[in-house]
């Protein structure tokens, strides 16, 4: 009888780090996408089409959705400097610590987009 531990599941810190940083770059992929639509409305269809999708955008949903973006490519950065240190300066063995600094690192990113956005988001700037 199988259980769940048979499958290959790491539960260790790197395995989340490693999810998180797959999870993060599909995410940022699909993200560029409407992206570079949207801002090249201005170029292609002009500049009417342009502020009518900019005004799209400007709800109080898509700056929540700003800060989630900046806290994704926070940690998918971070991480992904990380996973180059280990792998190319020989720091395997510092994986934990590195890990816990990128996370430290993206959530000082994460405060400071906070008090950035918020004040913008309550006063409708």
């Amino acid at each position: 009888m199988s259980s769940w531990k048979d499958f290959n599941l790491n539960l260790f810190l790197g395995q989340a780090a490693f999810w998180l940083h797959r999870i993060t770059g599909v995410l940022l992929a699909i993200y560029i996408f409407p992206h570079i639509l949207i801002n090249s409305a201005a170029l292609f269809l002009g500049p009417e089409k342009y502020t009518y999708y900019l005004d799209l955008v400007q709800g109080p949903a898509f700056h929540v959705l700003e800060i989630a973006i900046i806290l994704g490519v926070a940690f998918h950065m971070f991480n992904g400097i990380r996973v180059i240190m280990a792998d190319f300066m020989e720091s395997t063995r510092y994986q934990k610590l590195m890990l816990l600094f990128a996370s430290f690192l993206t959530f000082i990113v994460f405060c400071y987009s906070l008090l950035v956005y918020v004040p913008k988001m309550l006063h409708g700037e």
